[in-house]
């Protein structure tokens, strides 16, 4: 039967990332610590916008549990990790798959809801309950458990984030950056390899990745990453840059643990999720376990498949204020200048789509999207030239360009 709801002095930090940045990694050091109550990778990042819309319908508590469980299959069995993020393969061999017994969160999650029906059942004590279930469920002890990492991933998901600072007022942010040319060359990347494993043809190529908005949906996010949310909300934030993690991992971790109230604890230099060391993603270019200041700093011609020379002199441009406020220097003086009128010149994954167009239809499509480009980057460049009280007046743009599918079930 249901009984107490969990402690109410919970507190809560928001994981972000701004392009490709690391925030799984970021997100397995923080596994296993004695006060952290988490679930592994992404999963939970759509559960206020989209998954308890579905389980506040449950009629059961029975139901509200297998409708969470439904959501988040990773969480309890890795071989069912359908985006890629390394839960199927830990251990120290890689050949471990995660898992957590479904059942026994079950009966740890019913045996922390409150006595009431489940229409009336609080998406902030259903939240709570599900964190301390799941650590119960993996044998932790509950004892020190105060403090929630939330992985809410992406900071233009505003309707998800809105709702989880309705839950949490007092939520903090933490969020990871890298250098933007390599996190824009790595991000677009990514998706382009996630298209072909996924099956989904019309995003299998950069060419492709520019007709239907996948390129659009990276580039506008390394303009804007969180920018746009923190300039409308508050939240007391701290930046780790991805760099500074692998290079002095201790100091970052010490100071961060700090920054959140946290006691130390050796588990923060060790990547695991469930205890398991964890290798990161599968998409990446080489997979690790642990801190490595090479890994961040591969080969510039790694991000010539993506953005030539010109492309990465504009970017360099569009994105000074970002590369100053977070130490990767200051761009050229003609960079910055030139940047608004050198962005009106095809990038070369535009130029591409234009040459590997088949027809009239593929032209337009591109030609559209070369002219949403436009349209963002000077409301970027314009936006940084308004003072906050005005900025955070602006109408917010649509909530995501279009990104990839969700991946097939397994």
């Amino acid at each position: 039967m249901p009984g107490a709801t969990a402690p109410p002095n919970v507190r809560v930090m928001a994981l972000f990332f701004w392009g490709r940045s690391g925030t799984v990694f970021l997100h397995s050091l923080f596994d296993g610590h004695p006060e952290v109550l988490t679930f592994p990778a992404t999963r939970l990042n759509s559960f206020h916008n989209r998954q308890w819309p579905d389980i506040a319908n449950a009629l059961t508590c029975e139901e509200m549990a297998r409708k969470f469980i439904d959501w988040n299959p990773s969480c309890f069995d890795g071989r069912r990790d359908r985006w890629h993020e390394g839960l199927s393969d830990l251990g120290p061999t890689r050949d471990t798959p995660l898992f957590v017994d479904a059942d026994r969160f079950t009966a740890a999650l019913l045996a922390r809801l409150p006595e009431v029906r489940p229409a009336a059942i609080a998406r902030r004590d259903f939240f709570i309950a599900a964190h301390f279930a799941y650590a119960e469920a993996r044998g932790e002890s509950l004892e020190r458990k105060r403090v929630i990492l939330y992985h809410l991933h992406s900071p233009e998901a505003y309707s998800g984030i809105s709702a989880a600072l309705d839950d949490f007022p007092d939520m903090v942010a933490v969020g990871t950056v890298r250098d933007p040319v390599r996190s824009l060359a790595s991000y677009m990347r990514k998706n382009r390899d996630v298209a072909r494993a996924w099956g989904q043809e019309d995003r299998a190529s950069y060419g492709k990745m520019v007709r239907t908005g996948g390129f659009n949906f990276v580039y506008r996010h390394q303009l804007t990453g969180w920018s746009e949310l923190f300039d409308r909300v508050k939240m007391p934030r701290y930046v780790v840059r991805l760099e500074d993690l692998h290079d002095r991992p201790r100091e970052v971790m010490q100071r961060l643990s700090v920054w959140l109230g946290l006691s130390w604890n050796e588990c923060l230099l060790t990547s695991t999720f469930n205890g398991l060391a964890h290798w990161g993603d599968q998409m990446a270019v080489k997979r690790q376990n642990g801190f490595s200041g090479e890994h961040t700093r591969y080969a510039a011609d790694k991000t010539h498949a993506a953005l030539d020379a010109l492309d990465r002199y504009v970017l360099s441009g569009l994105a000074a204020r970002f590369s100053e406020a977070h130490g990767y220097g200051r761009a050229s003086w003609h960079a910055r200048a030139l940047a608004p009128l050198l962005l009106h010149v095809p990038t070369k994954l535009e130029r591409e789509a234009f040459r590997t167009a088949r027809g009239s239809n593929d032209i337009a499509a591109a030609a559209r999207q070369v002219l949403a480009r436009y349209a963002y980057t000077y409301r970027h460049l314009v936006r940084q030239l308004l003072p906050g009280a005005i900025r955070r007046h602006l109408p917010l743009p649509k909530a995501l360009s279009p990104g990839l599918r969700p991946p097939p079930e397994n």
